[in-house]
């Protein structure tokens, strides 16, 4: 199974050197998934050209290759080294994909011009796939409801606290709200590391999929925390193949906490998800999965497994910079 890419209009093979690559940034980078750390400042993003919410890029201007201007600020900087920025489109297949990603970004920069560069130092990610400016890392955006995130991290690399900006294109209606508390979410397994291999019993199969004799099908087990409960209400899970035009293994919505007051929830391996949770179905039907949606691995070792935990309000609106993302790879 080839890797495939996205690029506009659709997807293109790409090379099992580049998808490595791809995984070692996402997994390793800060914030990446699976890290995390608690904190008190307040992130305030804007923009000159937007406002929260409003037109980033008007229809005429979709394949643009020059950055919006942004600026940023915490409340308090004590503690914080670094900054990253991430903008994602959340129309895509699968949700969040990246068209601009950055690391390392001094603290001392607390903003970038329209076209600007970036100082000494700072780590500019490529996107998942296709051309982007080499200059600033920003990579022209389609249709649809954009974030704009910039986390703070302390000399680590830990997520101290995080703030967002919402943006759309002409004709999009706001999908995203910003949280009432500033969220920083993670997602960890026992069943894997972030960024390695996914044991044999996830797999669908024991025939052409190489699964365990006895455990295939086996669904990883997943916890997810947050450092305030702010104004969430439900989560959503889903794990794609970004391998193989994000075929879908897990899909799960509504998910509900404990408790009005609960931060964390975690499923054992073959677990169940809480009464309320609506279980979609995934890309191998009518192949059967398990009761609690998983439907298990296929593909090539170095295949890439995105599993992201988002957080909604009750109105059903994804809130900014919940989104928490870890990764695996299929493994021989």
């Amino acid at each position: 199974m080839p890797f495939l890419s996205r690029v506009s209009g659709g997807y293109q093979s790409d090379s099992s050197a580049r998808k490595r690559e791809i995984i070692r940034k996402l997994a390793a980078a800060p914030g990446g998934g699976g890290g995390g750390g608690g904190g008190t400042p307040t992130i305030t993003v804007s923009s000159s050209s937007f406002t929260d919410g409003g037109i980033t890029i008007p229809t005429s201007q979709i394949d643009s290759t020059t950055n919006p201007p942004l600026q940023w600020s915490a409340s308090d900087t004590t503690g914080i080294a670094t900054w990253s920025l991430r903008y994602s489109h959340e129309e895509a297949p699968g949700g969040g994909y990246l068209h601009w990603s950055i690391n390392n970004i001094p603290v001392g920069t607390t903003s970038i011009a329209a076209g600007g560069s970036w100082p000494a130092g700072t780590v500019i990610n490529p996107p998942e796939a296709g051309p982007f400016n080499a200059t600033t890392g920003w990579q022209a955006a389609g249709d649809g409801n954009y974030e704009i995130t910039i986390r703070a991290h302390d000399s680590a690399g830990n997520i101290i606290a995080s703030g967002s900006i919402g943006a759309t294109t002409e004709g999009f209606t706001r999908l995203i709200v910003n949280p009432t508390t500033p969220i920083t979410a993670t997602l960890t397994s026992t069943t894997f590391v972030n960024g390695g291999n996914l044991p044999p019993r996830v797999r669908i199969n024991s025939g052409e999929c190489g699964g365990v004799v006895g455990q295939e099908n086996t669904s990883p087990q997943l916890t997810w925390n947050t450092n305030a409960r702010g104004n969430i209400a439900t989560l959503r899970l889903q794990c794609i193949d970004i391998s193989a035009g994000n075929f879908i293994h897990w899909f799960v919505q509504n998910i509900p906490l404990s408790s009005p007051t609960a931060t964390t929830l975690s499923i054992a391996e073959n677990g169940s998800w809480p009464a309320g949770s609506t279980i979609q179905g995934t890309s191998w039907s009518p192949t059967p999965v398990r009761a609690n949606g998983w439907g298990g691995t296929c593909g090539q070792p170095t295949n890439v497994y995105r599993f992201t935990m988002s957080s909604y309000d009750s109105e059903g609106r994804r809130i900014a910079g919940s989104n928490a993302v870890i990764f695996g790879l299929m493994g021989t």
